[in-house]
């Protein structure tokens, strides 16, 4: 009962920390803070939280009454893995906590997933799913899908794609070029 209780411990003490992250998120995204001003909090509260985590996470690890194959286990050692890319947003104030919106955006699209199983071939399901995050992208961005478009299948057929494409993404344009 006791091996138990210490791992409902651990599992406790990891999501009180994770509610935490999300109290930050949530506060910067309630103020409507700007990029530069997400990061700058993030550089306050959310680094030495991460810290915090990363230090004991590493901490569990080594902790040999772990059994290799127990699920607590297993979690902290998937945690520690992706570790690199989990606390990547602290340093970009683009950046989400987590795909969340991205979720919400295509939810849709998911609660069809059935009928899209049968796009014809592979390829046309990937480019399904291009086409699916560029509607998201542009609707996340306040950006007229029909404009977007618009504008940029004459520009996919009549320039060169480059890596400087990726200029063309709807996230990374002037939303003005499309009034009237």
């Amino acid at each position: 009962n006791s091996v138990l209780e210490s791992k409902s411990l651990l599992a406790e003490y990891f999501l009180s920390k994770c509610q935490s992250l999300y109290a930050i998120e949530r506060e910067a995204r309630e103020k409507k803070m700007s990029n530069e001003d997400k990061l700058q909090l993030r550089k306050e509260k959310v680094l030495p939280i991460l810290e915090e985590i990363e230090k004991w996470l590493i901490d569990q690890y080594a902790d040999r009454t772990l059994l290799p194959k127990s699920k607590i286990r297993i979690a902290i050692n998937y945690t520690l893995n992706l570790w690199e890319g989990l606390k990547a947003y602290a340093y970009d104030g683009k950046l989400e906590i987590d795909n969340n919106l991205v979720e919400n955006t295509i939810r849709s699209v998911a609660l069809g997933r059935k009928n899209y199983l049968f796009a014809g071939s592979h390829d046309a399901a990937q480019n399904l799913a291009i086409l699916y995050s560029l509607v998201g992208t542009c609707e996340k961005n306040g950006i007229n899908i029909y404009k977007y478009f618009n504008w940029l299948l004459p520009k996919i057929a009549q320039e060169k794609i480059t890596p400087d494409a990726i200029s063309w993404l709807p996230h990374r344009i002037d939303p003005s070029i499309f009034d009237d």
